[in-house]
């Protein structure tokens, strides 16, 4: 296909092989090749509000469970999130979700056409060394499949601060 997405529905729950052959304006290629595992019932995502922060800003996290593609419910999904290293705890959301002092957490069941979105709002401790990473792994499982989605934000320290000293000038 020419178009930049391509939607492929699956009739039945397996392993596809895939085979993505993509091309630039100036004639170069490159071929990815994978497994595509098409499970039942639901989908998950973790997205974070910044790729790049500084120390003092708060990221906030989202977390997706999802089952609005199935007729078949989810009898059994949880997660659990752990805070990631380098940040601190400032609120979280979600009907049943926890926080325990150090991970978010939820259980229960997905209806057929139900989702579950949650947040976690964490503030950037002050960094270390420019270019330090923040990973954020959760773990989603559904109907006893687990799934690990990561997160990923680049901290660099604040910008230092400009002093200006203004000396009299004095003539003789």
């Amino acid at each position: 296909s020419t178009q930049s997405e391509v939607y492929v529905p699956f009739a039945e729950i397996g392993d596809y092989p895939l085979s993505v052959e993509v091309t630039d304006s100036l004639g170069h290629k490159a071929i990815g090749e994978g497994v595509i595992r098409i499970v039942p019932g639901g989908a998950s995502d973790l997205t974070v509000s910044a790729t790049t922060a500084e120390g003092g800003d708060v990221l906030t996290y989202s977390l997706n469970v999802d089952n609005v593609g199935s007729s078949v419910p989810v009898a059994s999904a949880a997660f659990m999130f752990p805070l990631p290293a380098g940040t601190s705890y400032v609120a979280h959301t979600g009907d049943g979700v926890t926080f325990d002092g150090s991970a978010l957490h939820w259980s229960g069941s997905l209806a057929s056409g139900s989702n579950l979105i949650a947040t976690l709002d964490a503030l950037v401790q002050d960094s270390g060394p420019s270019g330090t990473v923040v990973e954020a792994p959760v773990e989603f499982t559904m109907d006893g499949l687990i799934f690990t989605r990561t997160a990923v934000t680049t901290v660099s320290p604040p910008p230092a601060p400009v002093w200006l000293l203004y000396l009299p000038l004095v003539q003789r």
